[in-house]
């Protein structure tokens, strides 16, 4: 019986120390990082999504399907004055932009 203990006390141990590595690396492989809405950032490579576009009419339209985005593009919020100043209609607010 005492063979029989040590070879459960030896699982439990692997499977704790398992689990212990597990909790310590996280569950996923990718991490999120937040960046402030005032930084500039370029496109890394394979990036798609959905843009908006200004009409002729000077609205905005956000596309339809998602577009593949150069790698390098840079990517920058402009704030309402740099949008005036620039002659840029403001984009809709997101609730307006969802219909």
């Amino acid at each position: 019986m005492s063979g029989r203990k040590s070879l459960t006390r030896r699982g439990t141990a692997a499977l704790t120390a398992l689990c212990a590595l597990a909790c310590l690396t996280g569950c996923g492989g990718e991490r999120v990082v937040l960046i402030p809405a005032d930084a500039i950032v370029r496109a890394g490579p394979g990036m798609r999504g959905r843009v908006w576009t200004e009409t002729p009419e000077g609205s905005w339209s956000l596309s339809k399907n998602k577009v593949e985005i150069p790698e390098g593009m840079y990517i920058l919020t402009l704030t309402p004055e740099e949008e005036a100043a620039n002659g840029l209609n403001p984009l809709p607010k997101p609730t307006e932009a969802a219909r």
